[in-house]
Formats: structure tokens, C-alpha cells, sequence
């Protein structure tokens, strides 16, 4: 009698760590379908609309993967509304999180996890996880009249499987998310164990396999290190390498490159590679010295266009990132917006208060702005009181909803003022955006925003105006 095909729902939004453990539960058996949703209603919703189809007495999904940290519904919600379900309590769900905290991981178990597995720094870690579930399952598959093998109360996956190690951030520099690009699995692993072994960092390292692959996920999440391999199917690392300094990628790059290929990796370095390493010559000395000469590089890149007061990027990088995401936008048909925030009367307050004053409403705002957007999104200070962001792949609405938020974030902080009075600041937002495909200029998107900030000052400021 022939296996039932195994599938395993994956709820996770970083397509990174996505792509890291799909690749892993493929090479532990390669039999498996892995179907991946970024966010958690979307996911419920796949689950609601599937289990009454024709499966019968089967649940949509042998096993389900899931990261408590999504967009939408958040993990917890989900293992809650799951062990709701008459249908879908049956299904196992181990949940995959870099959440180590003792008291999120007993809520976790608390909403029906059969298992809690930390994400492990190293991929070796991960592979003896990995495959431990999916033995664990595939003999499962061969039992008769199997239904989800039992409910979260009964938990029988947290007793088979091994736990990743936990990531324990200590005494280590500040979190730098890497992106290696190289589509030979063995030399990726290789990579990213050295990666793991340089000592008093903390590298969270996601894989692609090709440039396509690489592009969207640096699109879409914070990436501030490439590692990128010469040879790639599809495009060379080469051409990759100078799209993404043409498309304004600021952070560090490094090319992989054989023995003998010394002018390839000088050609890498004059098209804006930061460094070169050999691949037979890797190890964790060698990345742990090209991280180091790397990222100082970025940093002083960095410092050449920063804002002295709020931290903040300056007019030079708002405008090339902006150029950037509208050729992304038009080419990918997504949404873009772009919000200016202004600071109401904030003359008067210079004029009254004093410039310090001043200077810390304004450092107020940028903090502000920085703890409303996503990572992905971008903020800039435009010059004056005059801040900019662009929210890549936002509509109106969405943008609409962010630029409130902060409006109203804004006008809730107080500040003493040189008389000892209180100091009411309110900001107005404006406005501009780009509906899929269609094609403007960045400037004139720039300036549409800009009116709409106008407009909102002119109706007695405090809100959010809309070209």
C-alpha cells in the first residue's frame, strides 16, 4: 500500500527563514509538499476553506509549521482558534520561533503547541529538528487510520523531537541580518557555519539559491549583508551585484569566488563589492576579519548621509531610494506611498523656546516615525522640520492608517517648555501614492505628498492629507 502524500502547511512571513526550512524538509525527504502562507488569517483562511472539500475524514495538512511573530493574526491567536476547531485541533503544530522567553513559550504550549522549537543560530541544528519531524511523521503516515495522530492535549510530537538550541544573544554586537545567495547547498551550509562560529556576533543568516530569489527578499526585509556567490543559474553574481548598487542598495556585499578567479574578484570590488573571499580559503577567521573591514565600510557610507540631530538619512539617500522603489513598483505593478510629515508651528516653538527645544522636538518626531513603520519601509529627514517616508508596497489605505498612527503618536507627547509650561505638538502628514503599474516620476510623487502635507497645515494642521 502506496504512502500518503505528506503535507506540511508552513505559516511563516521572512521568506528568508522560510526558504531555510524548506530546503532542509526537502532534503530530508524529498516526497513532502510544502505549501507556504505569509500570514496568519490568510492561513486560517486557506485551512477554513479546504477541510470540507473532498478529504473526507483527512485534515487539509498533516503538519502545520508556525512562527508566532506574523503579520495580521498573530501566532498565539491562530494555535487558539485551531484548538477550537472540531476539525483542525487534530492537526499537530510545532511552532518555529526565535521567542525564547519562558512565559511566551508556556502561553504557546497553553494554546495547543505540540511542540515549541526555538530557531537555532546554526543550520545543523535545524537539520537535526527537521528531521526528526519528518521521520517522526513518515512512519506516522504508515499507521492505519491515521487522522492528525491525536490533539495538542495529548501532545505526542513534543515528545519525539529534538529541540533546537536556543539563541541566546548575550554579549554579542548588535543583530545583523545576512543574506547568502548560492545555489550549491553543501557550500551555503559551509558558509553559514563559519558564519555561526565567529565568535561575539549575532548573524541571523537567511539562503537564496538564485538572484530573482535573493532581489525579493531584500525587498522585502531588512538586509544589511549580502554574501554573494560569482556563479549563479540564472545571472552571474557579477550582473546581480551591479543591479543592486544601480538600485541603491546601501549594505555590505561580499563576493564568493574560486581559486584563480583573483580578476573576477577584483572586477566584483570595482562594481561596488565591499570585499572578496575565496571559497577554499573560508573560515570563520577569514569571514570574521572581511565582516569587520565590511561593515566599517557601510558605516562610513552610512555617516556620509546621516543627520547629525535625529539619526535619521539625509535629502541625498531619501531621494535615490525613492528613485529606486518607484522603478521596483512599476516594474512588479506593487503599491507604493510616500508620507511628508511636517511639524505644526514649529517656528513658534524656536521662537519661543528656544532651538534646544527645538532640537528635541524634532529628535521626538524621528523616534516617532522610526517605531511606526515596518522594517522594510524607509524614513528620511527631508531638511527643516520637513521628514519623509516611503512605505514600498503600501496602498493608500494602509498608508493612511500608518500616517495616523504617527500623527497621533506625535500629539500625545509633551514637552516643558523655557517657562515651565507644557508644549503641545502635533505634526500634519500628506499623501502621495503610486497604484499598481502606473509610472511617475519620483519627483513628481515627492511633490504631490508634499502638497497634500500643505493642504492638511492650511486646514488647521494636526492631520493627514491626501494628493
Amino acid at each position: 500500500m502506496p504512502v500518503p502524500e505528506l503535507k506540511i502547511l508552513h505559516i511563516e512571513d521572512s521568506r528568508a527563514d522560510a526558504n531555510t526550512v524548506e530546503r532542509l524538509l526537502e532534503r530530508a525527504n524529498s516526497e513532502l509538499k510544502v505549501i507556504r502562507i505569509s500570514n496568519g488569517e490568510e492561513a486560517m483562511e486557506w485551512l477554513e476553506n479546504h477541510r470540507i472539500s473532498e478529504l473526507g475524514d483527512r485534515n487539509p495538512v498533516d503538519l502545520l509549521l508556525l512562527d508566532l511573530k506574523l503579520p495580521g493574526m498573530q501566532g498565539v491567536e491562530f494555535l487558539w482558534r485551531a484548538r477550537q476547531s472540531a476539525r483542525l485541533r487534530t492537526i499537530p503544530i510545532i511552532v518555529l520561533s526565535s521567542v525564547v522567553e519562558e512565559g511566551r513559550v508556556r502561553e504557546a504550549y497553553e494554546c495547543g503547541a505540540n511542540a515549541y522549537v526555538v530557531k537555532p543560530e546554526s543550520v545543523y541544528d535545524y537539520q537535526e529538528v527537521l528531521q526528526g519531524l519528518v521521520t517522526f511523521w513518515c512512519e506516522s503516515a504508515r499507521l492505519p487510520g491515521r487522522s492528525g495522530m491525536g490533539t495538542a492535549a495529548q501532545g505526542p510530537v513534543s515528545k519525539q523531537l529534538p529541540v533546537g538550541k536556543r539563541r541566546m544573544r548575550g554579549e554579542v554586537a548588535a543583530g545583523i541580518r545576512a543574506l547568502l545567495v548560492d545555489d550549491v547547498m553543501a557550500d551555503a551550509v559551509a558558509i553559514k557555519r563559519y558564519l555561526d562560529d565567529v565568535k561575539g556576533w549575532s548573524i541571523d543568516v537567511g539562503i537564496a539559491n538564485a538572484a530573482p530569489e535573493a532581489e525579493a527578499i531584500i525587498k522585502e526585509e531588512k538586509t544589511d549583508l549580502v554574501i554573494l556567490d560569482y556563479k549563479l543559474p540564472e545571472e552571474s553574481g557579477i550582473v546581480f551585484l551591479q543591479r543592486l548598487r544601480r538600485d541603491g542598495f546601501q549594505g555590505g556585499i561580499i563576493m564568493l569566488t574560486g581559486q584563480g578567479d583573483e580578476r573576477i574578484a577584483a572586477k566584483a570590488v570595482r562594481l561596488g563589492a565591499d570585499d572578496y573571499i575565496i571559497k577554499n580559503e573560508a573560515n570563520a577567521a577569514v569571514l570574521e576579519t572581511s565582516l569587520k573591514y565590511v561593515l566599517r565600510r557601510v558605516e562610513e557610507r552610512h555617516a556620509n548621509d546621516l543627520d547629525a540631530l535625529t539619526g535619521l538619512y539625509g535629502r541625498k539617500a531619501f531621494d535615490l531610494h525613492l528613485a529606486q522603489e518607484v522603478r521596483r513598483a512599476c516594474g512588479d505593478e506593487s503599491q507604493l506611498t510616500v508620507c511628508v510629515a511636517d511639524v505644526d508651528k514649529f517656528k513658534t516653538i524656536n521662537d519661543t523656546h528656544g532651538h534646544l527645544k527645538g532640537d528635541e522636538v524634532l529628535k521626538s518626531l524621528a523616534h516617532a516615525l522610526r517605531q511606526s513603520i515596518r522594517g522594510s519601509d524607509f524614513v528620511a529627514r527631508y531638511g527643516g522640520d520637513e521628514f519623509c517616508l516611503v512605505l514600498a508596497g503600501c496602498g493608500l489605505e494602509a498608508a493612511r492608517a500608518t500616517a495616523d498612527r504617527i500623527r497621533r503618536t506625535v500629539a500625545e507627547r509633551k514637552f516643558q517648555g523655557s517657562d515651565g509650561q507644557a508644549i503641545q505638538t502635533t505634526c500634519s502628514i500628506g499623501l502621495g501614492t503610486v497604484e499598481s503599474g502606473d509610472l511617475e516620476q519620483p519627483a513628481r510623487l515627492f511633490e504631490r505628498a508634499d502638497w497634500a502635507m500643505f493642504e492638511a497645515k492650511r486646514s488647521g494642521g494636526n492631520m493627514v492629507g491626501v494628493s
